[in-house]
């Protein structure tokens, strides 16, 4: 892990020595946007891919709306597609090695300051490294997961809680695709199998993240929003492992009357900036359906948001 602290001093560093700006770069006066965080974490003898897409898909717990922006957390501004200059990597798309449903171009990040109004980044080869205010197109925030936020040099990190159960579920998934099944409970891990989407796996230990299975005689984990557990089924699951919310494992259909994909937003509100697009006759978890009127909190099995009712139905 590397402390909050420690990270804002080396991005402080990068800009009050003025580093420059080089794509690809990750050395001791240059750096691009994610070389600027493969530089701090390697000081401190860890490893971070280099790009911004990856980083947002995989090295923040969540992404959240930039107005939840608080010191150390990690900063993103994204295009859409159709958007002038996006150009996501094939890797992210239907079809590549890392598609997970979200085809949002996550083209730059950053820092978020000591003082939130502002993201210390490598911004370009003209400007270098600077300190953006974060009303400049920042969109979106995520704790890192390798940043420690509380302990402050002491790596301590809480176990995740799971429940031992032996239970069925279904495999879920928002395009209808294949979910990978790890050899270990981390979106890092490389050694996977996919298992088909429909697919009944065995569960072994029900965690807030992580879930551990078997499919076809072997076991490994899979992240617990890609699980579904049919109603009757797993009434002994500690319903707190599931945020506590009485409905955490049931099933909607997202449909719209033209077919088009339908935003989940990250707050309750048509003024939330930042959404994903999920398509009509995906189907998702639904995690709440009676705090906020006329909205239901729901997961893809990616990401976590808000949908307004009118578009979910279920059975």
């Amino acid at each position: 892990m590397i402390t909050k602290s420690k990270i804002l001093s080396l991005f402080k560093k990068m800009l009050e020595e003025h580093w420059s700006y080089e794509w690809g770069a990750a050395r001791e006066g240059c750096v691009d946007c994610s070389g600027a965080f493969v530089y701090a974490y390697k000081q401190e003898g860890l490893s971070v891919y280099h790009g911004s897409n990856r980083m947002a898909r995989v090295e923040v717990k969540e992404l959240l709306p930039i107005s939840q922006a608080k010191p150390g957390m990690i900063a993103f501004k994204k295009r859409e597609p159709g958007e002038e200059g996006y150009n996501l990597p094939d890797d992210y798309l239907p079809g590549g090695s890392h598609y997970n449903g979200d085809l949002a171009d996550y083209h730059h990040v950053g820092l978020v300051d000591e003082d939130p109004a502002y993201i210390l980044n490598a911004q370009s080869t003209k400007t270098g490294f600077v300190r953006s205010k974060i009303t400049e197109s920042w969109y979106a925030v995520g704790y890192g997961k390798q940043i420690d936020y509380n302990g402050e040099g002491t790596g301590v990190v809480e176990p995740p809680v799971v429940t031992p159960v032996t239970k069925t579920a279904t495999v879920i998934s928002a395009n209808g695709g294949p979910v990978k099944m790890r050899s270990k409970p981390s979106t890092d891990n490389r050694l996977y199998e996919n298992v088909p989407y429909g697919a009944v796996v065995s569960v072994l230990e029900y965690g807030t993240e992580w879930s551990k299975i078997i499919f076809n005689n072997k076991e490994g984990y899979m992240m617990s929003s890609f699980l579904s557990f049919e109603e009757g089924v797993g009434d002994d699951i500690d319903k707190e492992s599931c945020d506590g919310i009485e409905s955490a494992c049931n099933i909607a259909t997202v449909t719209s009357s033209n077919g088009k994909p339908v935003k989940m937003r990250a707050e309750p509100s048509e003024t939330c900036r930042l959404y994903w697009n999920i398509p009509s006759g995906s189907q998702v978890k639904v995690l709440d359906d009676s705090s906020d009127p006329g909205w239901w909190k729901i997961s893809d099995g990616v990401h976590t948001g808000y949908m307004m009712e009118e578009f979910l139905s279920r059975g």
